[in-house]
């Protein structure tokens, strides 16, 4: 029997990386960003950098209103799967490369604007990561990192985990929490920024609806 990869690790975001980009972050995460860019009101002229940036919503967006965008991933198909994006939508001001957001290979205090969506929550050291992204950020400078909110307010997961458990009722139930939902406490989300170093940390929660036609859309 042949053990699937660890969702933490490279290989089993490069499996994912056409799923997810097809269907899960236009679906779940584009209509957030536009808000997410606006609450990190970049200067037009700004350097960003993204860590975590998967399939390239959060990029897209960036890329509208700064000068640069460096977008990182630790998948190379993600990598990839964005380099092909951005080609496609003509964002002549981004590149992309693979890092690992745990370990930035970019110099201290090098970018005006620091943003992650939806990734820290699922870094295997967290702790790292929000340290590696106050490093490399410019005194002044201004951060943006995502989560999802609690279980009971993300209810298209409820639902979709419902109809599982019920379809498969042999299956072991999830790990509880889900690693999505590690940061849905704010207090410890402040906490957190705070040890690695950030200041004048403001938490923020904000929701979309979810309209899907049946449950294979959902699924």
């Amino acid at each position: 029997m042949q053990n699937s990869p660890s969702p933490e690790t490279p290989e089993a975001w490069d499996a994912a990386s056409s799923g997810y980009a097809e269907k899960v972050a236009p679906r779940l995460m584009r209509a957030f960003m536009e808000e997410f860019v606006e609450r990190l009101d970049p200067a037009p002229d700004a350097q960003a950098l993204e860590v975590g940036a998967g399939s390239g919503v959060l990029t897209e967006a960036l890329a509208q209103q700064v000068d640069r965008v460096l977008a990182t991933d630790f998948s190379p198909a993600m990598i990839k799967l964005l380099e092909s994006r951005m080609h496609e939508i003509g964002a002549t001001n981004v590149a992309c490369q693979v890092m690992d957001g745990q370990a930035l290979a970019l110099a201290d205090a090098s970018f005006d604007v620091v943003a992650s969506s939806f990734a820290l929550m699922l870094f295997p050291d967290r702790a790292r990561g929000f340290a590696e992204m106050s490093r490399v950020l410019r005194p002044g400078g201004r951060a943006m990192v995502s989560v999802w909110d609690a279980p009971e307010r993300l209810e298209a997961l409820g639902i979709l985990l419902q109809a599982v458990r019920k379809a498969f009722p042999e299956q072991p139930p999830p790990p509880a929490p889900l690693p999505i939902f590690s940061l849905a406490d704010p207090l410890q989300f402040r906490a957190e920024m705070e040890e690695a170093g950030f200041t004048e940390v403001e938490i923020a929660s904000t929701a979309r609806e979810l309209s899907v036609p049946d449950f294979d859309q959902l699924w």
